[in-house]
């Protein structure tokens, strides 16, 4: 009798050592699972970024071309639209934008040096209208009003990029390194539990 209790109590602690076990490899698993879904969303949200950050140059280019061809032509109607109406507006005020960047502080700073891009380009093309072939003064407008754009364009671009990292936690200054907690880190930490 005191034998079968003996081996039923060995029998029952080597079944609860592999539930045990099995119960850790599920923890590892759910982790690193989860450390998986954070690094796809983190890709999404770059590939997102990336995309409107080329449609941002991509509206500058049509407004250098708009500036040069005098305000007419195709360029200038595709950047007629405000800061409101533009892809990166829509993004930025209905879309994917405000859905999954809003509560980061670059997100808050978008919209003031937006805003500046196209009353910049807007200002350029109705100076280029006029006659600045012969007058220097709407020259210097035309180029001022384009520098003022082309300023607030690199800040759109660098707030663009800062979201993602903000979002994620990630180090202004080094934002290719893994941070303590960021989910590359989090995912290499799982896979070697």
């Amino acid at each position: 009798m005191v034998q079968q209790t003996r081996a039923m109590s060995e029998q029952a602690q080597t079944v609860s050592d592999e539930v045990e076990g099995f119960e850790n490899r599920f923890e590892a698993v759910a982790r690193s699972a989860e450390a998986m879904i954070v690094a796809v969303e983190r890709a999404k949200d770059l590939a997102f970024t990336s995309l409107v950050k080329l449609d941002h140059i991509i509206y500058m280019q049509r407004g250098y071309v708009a500036a040069e061809r005098s305000g007419q032509g195709e360029e200038a109607q595709a950047v007629g639209s405000d800061h409101t109406q533009c892809r990166l507006g829509k993004w930025y005020y209905e879309g994917y934008g405000k859905e999954h960047f809003s509560s980061t502080p670059a997100y808050r700073a978008l919209e003031e040096p937006h805003r500046r891009v196209h009353a910049g380009i807007h200002a350029a093309i109705e100076q280029a209208k006029k006659n600045w072939l012969r007058d220097a003064a709407i020259l210097d407008s035309i180029v001022t009003n384009m520098r003022t754009a082309e300023t607030a364009s690199q800040e759109v671009i660098r707030l663009i990029g800062e979201m993602v990292q903000q979002k994620y936690g990630e180090s202004l200054s080094a934002p290719s390194k893994a941070t303590k907690g960021s989910p590359s880190r989090r995912a290499s930490r799982a896979s070697a539990a």
